[in-house]
């Protein structure tokens, strides 16, 4: 009975909405009849009202339906649960469809990079200094490398 009186409730929002939206549309003017400043103003604004309440309505929907979609993977989620519970007590193969969501459903997704691996490389701009220094820093060590190559008691005992 609550459900009832709830759903009631909201058709007779929605009534009063439709009839506010109509409100406006009756104040449009016809193609041929702006030919004012201050109706082509009006105009304007009055397109503009009804062009945002077109868009709000548009997305209490699309809400509606993502709250929807999401009712029906959790059920499904459950069910599938449930599925792999009985197969695995009757020892068969489990093969369970699993929805997958899309890329595109969730827009903040799209920003953000899950792998590490997806990350775009790019390389580190050196300046002349950072240049000269790692270059100075590489014939160091080869400096070094090649005195520790060249004196080497090892091999001089062996001989």
């Amino acid at each position: 009975m609550e459900k009832k009186k709830k759903e009631e409730e909201e058709k007779s929002k929605e009534k009063e909405q439709d009839t506010g939206d109509l409100n406006e549309w009756e104040y449009l003017y016809g193609a041929l009849e702006l030919f004012t400043n201050n109706r082509k103003r009006s105009q304007i604004v009055l397109l503009h009202n009804i062009i945002f309440k077109i868009k709000e309505e548009y997305n209490k929907e699309f809400e509606k339906l993502m709250k929807l979609r999401a009712n029906q993977l959790d059920s499904l989620n459950d069910k599938n649960k449930r599925i792999e519970e009985i197969l695995t007590e009757l020892r068969k193969p489990i093969d369970i469809f699993r929805p997958k969501k899309n890329i595109l459903e969730n827009p903040d997704d799209r920003i953000m990079t899950v792998d590490g691996a997806k990350e775009i490389p790019f390389i580190k701009f050196l300046t002349r200094e950072e240049r000269k220094k790692i270059e100075d820093e590489k014939k160091k060590e080869e400096e070094r490398l090649k005195l520790l190559m060249s004196d080497d008691a090892g091999l001089r005992a062996i001989k």
